[in-house]
């Protein structure tokens, strides 16, 4: 297989599944938060916010002291 094809089957296969199957890797539910979540880092917004929801920062960063 070319390399681009090997990099997109180990990224789906570190995605996994649905959140109600038995895959493994992270869920594709946890895949979309993580992705969220770095988008709204790059662009400095408060709260990660996907389709007019989101996300509790507490779900998302860690504990700053």
């Amino acid at each position: 297989m070319e390399a681009s094809t090997l990099l997109m089957a180990c990224t789906l296969m570190f995605i996994g599944g649905d959140s109600a199957g038995t895959a493994g890797g992270i869920k594709v539910g946890t895949f979309a938060v993580l992705a969220a979540a770095m988008v709204t880092e790059v662009r400095a917004g408060p709260n990660p916010t996907v389709m007019g929801r989101r996300t509790a920062p507490h779900r998302t960063r860690c504990a700053r002291r």
